[in-house]
């Protein structure tokens, strides 16, 4: 799962979380505190754990007022090798950090980040200078301490340029579409009302929701995407039987999508997103046969039978009459049944015409199928 987790807090008081780049970030004056405030996240037996991938890429903290800077960054901006010594100091101060402890119940939290997290690290951000912290102060860049601009200019292109790679989620590769969504559950998290920063349950509970709403879109897209393909806007009437295998096996399809992805959260949440799914897909399905249904070209041909069978009557007699009876009488007859049968075919022409236009079209798509059949049969 690409899930890089960013957070800031102040040392006394949570500030709002900052997401980029999909990853988790959580600053604060000293590791500790934050990894003090990550819950247990439930997990299986331990041999299960370990041989279970890990779901999230990478989760970094983002330490701020650091004040163990050995050299000043600003006068090498350009330094590369200076900012590499920078970061193998830092993944050095998390590594010791994350270590085994002999408090238990930190080090249970500690292993609950490793075995979440593909990789864990941080960056360490000094203090912007006191003229920052003045009440007079005005924004005005160049009083920021130049050690402080250095270093988040090299951090912001640290992220999103060298470190920069598409965003996994549960080891598959998400859309920008699903990343919104992820965001989405993340700032309704944080929309809570609540002063404290939400638990981890809390945000593997979000992230467990954004992962089956994905899920869900994706497999109700496959299907709709498909089926419009079949009996979509503009296409012809399709026979029940061959649109009922192509519907079961696009159906059979989109379960399969949801069942692949969905695989975060509580088994019960996983089962109410994929019910209300079926729901859903039955919904669409419905639509689609109730389109393709309307479409039929000899849809309600009774209703025509008592019409036609009227002007074909009134033609017959037309005729009889013509042959049999030369007065005036007789013509007058004639042509009574002549109108009687030619306002009933234009009528029926008027009324019918999408419906004789479709049988038009659906005996040509028959036709060459038919000659096809004839011809091998001569050929047998």
């Amino acid at each position: 799962m690409n899930q890089e987790n960013k957070q800031q807090e102040s040392p006394a008081k949570p500030s709002t979380p900052v997401e980029s780049q999909s990853e988790q970030v959580a600053g604060e004056n000293n590791v500790d505190a934050s990894v003090s405030e990550v819950k247990q996240v439930p997990t299986s037996t331990e041999d299960a754990v370990k041989h279970v991938k890990k779901p999230f890429q990478r989760l970094q903290f983002l330490v701020r007022d650091w004040q163990n800077f050995d050299k000043d960054y600003a006068d090498e901006e350009d330094s590369s090798e200076l900012f590499q010594e920078f970061l193998e100091a830092m993944q050095k101060y998390v590594n010791e950090v994350l270590r085994d402890r002999s408090l238990a119940d930190l080090q249970s939290t500690r292993d609950q980040i490793v075995r979440c997290f593909e990789k864990v690290d941080c960056f360490q951000l000094p203090h912007p200078g006191n003229a920052v912290t003045r009440k007079n102060y005005d924004g005005t860049i160049k009083k920021i301490d130049p050690n402080f601009r250095g270093l988040v200019n090299r951090y912001v292109r640290y992220i999103f340029d060298d470190q920069l790679e598409p965003k996994e989620v549960n080891h598959r590769q998400i859309t920008g579409r699903e990343l919104k969504a992820y965001f989405e559950v993340y700032a309704k998290m944080f929309q809570t009302g609540e002063k404290t920063f939400p638990k981890a349950m809390t945000m593997l509970d979000a992230t467990a929701e954004a992962n089956n709403r994905n899920a869900y879109d994706m497999a109700l897209a496959h299907y709709k995407a498909n089926m419009d393909l079949v009996v979509g806007e503009g296409k012809s009437f399709v026979k029940e039987v061959e649109l009922t295998l192509k519907s079961d096996q696009y159906y059979k399809t989109s379960l399969a999508i949801f069942d692949e992805v969905a695989t975060m959260g509580s088994p019960s949440v996983i089962l109410k997103c994929r019910q209300s799914l079926v729901e859903n897909l039955e919904s669409e399905k419905k639509r689609y046969f109730t389109t393709n249904a309307l479409r039929n070209p000899f849809k309600d041909a009774e209703l025509y039978v008592i019409p036609i069978a009227v002007a074909i009557a009134a033609w017959f007699l037309a005729v009889f009459t013509d042959k049999t009876c030369s007065t005036d009488f007789c013509e007058r007859v004639e042509d009574t049944f002549v109108n009687v049968y030619l306002f009933v075919f234009f009528g029926l022409l008027v009324v019918t015409w999408k419906q004789v236009r479709g049988i038009f079209l659906y005996l040509k798509e028959l036709a060459p199928i038919v000659v096809d059949h004839l011809n091998k049969a001569n050929r047998k």
